[in-house]
């Protein structure tokens, strides 16, 4: 999950510049935003490469992938201008993020439940 972590908050970041610094959006931070949350899931990804840090650092970045799919959604709705892009992209990758997130969490918990059972049999 790290390494998803890094891919989805690097993306995020590009996709924020591109559009900010490729596209003539003058005098409008918008499609910034994209790369702050970019930044924070990167960041704890790349910090949760620690074993002991990874569960609640994969957390936290899946927080902020589920505050951005929800904020650039709503800003999506309430938008009619070139930024759209901008937000469309985002709410693709930070989807696509939680749900790699979620599965990973599934398995996760499914491993510890056959290391539990398997403990209990040996017991």
């Amino acid at each position: 999950m790290p390494l998803i972590s890094l891919f989805a908050g690097i993306t995020l970041i590009l996709i924020g510049f591109g559009f900010k610094f490729g596209a003539p959006i003058e005098g409008d931070w918008t499609p910034l935003v994209p790369a702050i949350a970019g930044l924070l899931i990167t960041t704890s990804g790349i910090v949760a490469f620690k074993k002991d840090l990874r569960k609640h650092l994969i957390h936290v970045a899946l927080t902020v992938a589920l505050i951005g799919a929800i904020v650039a959604t709503i800003l999506l709705a309430r938008m009619v201008r070139p930024t759209q892009a901008v937000q469309m992209l985002s709410i693709l990758v930070f989807i696509a993020y939680l749900s790699m997130g979620i599965q990973s969490f599934l398995s996760a918990r499914r491993r510890g439940q056959v290391e539990n059972a398997l403990k209990a049999k040996t017991s």
